[in-house]
């Protein structure tokens, strides 16, 4: 990615020479800090989607911001882009959760691919990826069965709903552990 965008910079630029290494070293810094901006803002939003508290989604945010190790967000490093596509992916999962559990539907089918493709994509990523996709997606199925409970008095696991969803959230997490 900071490969591509150097060489875009520079031939758009026609940038030789001492020029260029400026451009190898700070193209990756400034897309570093652009992505760890979208990384902050899914993360305030995941947190108000959790929490449902404004201040408290606000405060979360700037401790992710202020944090000792927010300096590896700056280098070169995966670490801005990694936190981007997974605060997205865990948004989606939990804008399911957030859903009545009646009301697994196309729109909760969409959510939970979405999903998948930000953790496929965190997956290529870094290698610890792979298994926070496998753990979160299987924890949306926990919560799932879990809100069933609480709606219902109890859970029958062989009804077309639970059904639906457990071989829906199953088949995309082969395809996930497949793709990573």
């Amino acid at each position: 990615l900071t490969r591509g965008l150097t060489a875009l910079c520079s031939g758009l630029l026609q940038i030789k020479g001492e020029s260029l290494c400026f451009l190898v070293v700070y193209c990756p810094i400034f897309l570093n800090n652009f992505l760890f901006v979208l990384a902050v803002e899914k993360f305030y939003r995941l947190s108000l989607e959790c929490l449902q508290d404004k201040k408290l989604a606000l405060q979360s945010a700037l401790f992710f911001c202020f944090t000792p190790a927010s300096i590896f967000m700056s280098a070169n490093y995966t670490e801005p882009l990694f936190a981007y596509l997974s605060f997205a992916g865990m948004l989606e999962v939990e804008r399911v959760n957030a859903k009545d559990a009646a009301e697994f539907n196309l729109s909760s089918v969409r959510c939970i691919a979405t999903a998948s493709v930000f953790f496929c994509l965190a997956a290529l990523t870094r290698s610890n990826g792979a298994m926070l996709g496998v753990v979160y997606l299987g924890y949306s199925t926990l919560t799932f069965v879990k809100n069933v409970y609480e709606e219902t008095g109890r859970v029958d696991f062989f009804s077309k709903t639970v059904l639906k969803r457990v071989i829906m959230v199953a088949s995309l997490m082969s395809l996930f552990v497949c793709l990573a």
